[in-house]
């Protein structure tokens, strides 16, 4: 392990978070098929798992200000894991999988083996530590937002800021807390916030078919005129300037912006050129 975070500190900043968040997808893709392994769940179940697999690029990046390697990987592992068992209790809440809910409910216990992660470096007690103040209200959204129809651009950003943005940013709060530098969070909410909003426009692209969806979907919903694409296109730009801003104003251990960047202008140009034929890569 020494020589393989010296080796690894030498690496650029951007290889960086790609050699450790590739370590964070592998531990967190072991440690949860054995939890579903010993429920003895569906094929179906476990390949629907390992589609999640793009989680730990969207929440890896969260362990970016603790300077340990070793702890960084946990923690990044633990918080990646922790969502990955958060989604598919949200599969239930949305009921947009053909997998029953029994099933989904293996959720809770993937959430379980993250808590087992962090208290081996006895970092539960900060992730707990405000989990009744910080996430229940988001949990409490994310409840009721499959039942909340949405009717303009405004409400539909309001959503994604918390049901990913806020989520996001309830996992970095813990990562700044085991790196002392809680101070820095008020900040770096806008980093999070930004990445949740832009991540839930190449989502909601994705599922812009889902006749579950057609109530909130950015894209369902542009189609119907309810949202004008040029005011998309502003959104945008707002929360990819205060993503560069923030964090340039508190850079990471690692350089993860590259995966946001990148669809950010991807979407950009898909906007201005009013083409939703090709379907861009996360």
């Amino acid at each position: 392990m020494e020589n393989l975070n010296r080796n690894a500190a030498a690496l650029p900043p951007a290889q960086l978070f790609d050699l450790e968040s590739q370590r964070a997808l592998d531990n967190m893709m072991s440690e949860a098929t054995d939890v579903l392994r010993r429920l003895d769940v569906s094929d179906e179940l476990m390949a629907h798992v390992h589609k999640r697999r793009g989680w730990t690029r969207k929440l890896y990046p969260t362990s970016g200000w603790i300077r340990d390697p070793e702890l960084r990987l946990l923690v990044g592992t633990a918080t990646s894991m922790h969502c990955l068992g958060i989604t598919l209790l949200d599969d239930v809440i949305d009921a947009d999988t053909a997998l029953s809910n029994r099933e989904l409910m293996a959720g809770t216990e993937v959430c379980v083996r993250a808590y087992e992660l962090m208290a081996r470096k006895d970092v539960l007690p900060l992730f707990l530590a405000d989990y009744t103040d910080e996430w229940l209200p988001i949990w409490k959204h994310v409840m009721k937002e499959p039942i909340t129809d949405i009717f303009d651009l405004g409400a539909w950003e309001k959503t994604a800021a918390i049901k990913a943005g806020d989520i996001i940013a309830f996992y970095a709060r813990f990562s700044l807390a085991v790196a002392g530098r809680e101070q820095e969070f008020r900040i770096l909410q806008q980093v999070f916030r930004a990445m949740g909003v832009i991540f839930t426009v190449l989502n909601d692209y994705l599922a812009r078919d889902r006749p579950t969806e057609a109530h909130s979907n950015l894209f369902a919903l542009m189609q119907t005129g309810r949202i004008d694409r040029t005011d998309v296109i502003a959104m945008m730009d707002d929360h990819f300037d205060k993503f560069e801003r923030a964090l340039a104003s508190v850079p990471p251990e690692f350089d993860f912006s590259e995966p946001l960047t990148g669809t950010y202008h991807r979407f950009r140009d898909m906007l201005v050129d009013g083409n939703f034929d090709e379907t861009p890569k996360p």
